[in-house]
């Protein structure tokens, strides 16, 4: 049970208390009865709302013995725990195959890696790569099927004009799979465009 705190919801704010089960919300409402050797939690003084999503971040498996100027400076554990410090639960990175990884093989291999050391829940945006020809129907359904929510390419990149024409069908078996395409179009951070 969590008590007397001012619970934000959709509807509004109301001050109530809020009963868990399991990992479940399953009632809102003032002065609510505790069941006998029910944990509580006072949260007189504070908000009690849904957790936030940060929808674009680049976090790696773990980090390297010698860390690299350019690369992520956080992994999935240090990277939840300041999530979480901030009201976050739920962070989408960035993750791509390696080499000519099998699609089967990528998804199980950066699955384990999350469920090994993160602390908040995850989504999975696939990046594509220099050569879509793997972003087949199938390989597409397969990773949403498992859980990957979008796939991202860089159009500035010198491959996408040779491929232009794999990115398109592998943009339009993505939204077939129910996999949204996110696309960085400008060398400039403050040109970025996704769709």
């Amino acid at each position: 049970m969590i008590r007397n705190g001012l619970v934000v919801t959709v509807e509004g704010r109301t001050s109530a208390d809020v009963r868990v089960r399991g990992d479940k919300i399953v009632e809102i409402g003032p002065n609510l009865p505790v069941p006998a050797g029910a944990r509580q939690i006072d949260a007189r003084g504070k908000l009690v709302m849904p957790g936030g999503i940060d929808p674009h971040v680049h976090l790696q498996a773990e980090l390297p013995a010698t860390p690299r100027p350019t690369a992520a400076t956080d992994d999935y554990t240090s990277g939840s725990a300041a999530a979480l410090a901030g009201g976050v639960t739920t962070i989408a990175n960035f993750v791509g195959r390696q080499g000519d990884e099998e699609v089967g093989a990528f998804i199980d291999r950066v699955t384990a890696q999350v469920n090994k050391s993160a602390m908040a829940d995850f989504i999975l945006h696939g990046n594509l790569g220099n050569d879509p020809s793997w972003a087949t129907p199938k390989n597409l359904e397969l990773l949403a099927s498992r859980g990957l929510v979008s796939t991202k390419t860089f159009m500035r990149q010198p491959s996408f004009d040779t491929n232009v024409l794999g990115y398109i069908k592998a943009f339009r078996a993505s939204g077939a799979a129910g996999i949204l395409t996110s696309r960085f179009i400008a060398p400039a951070a403050s040109r970025m465009c996704s769709a």
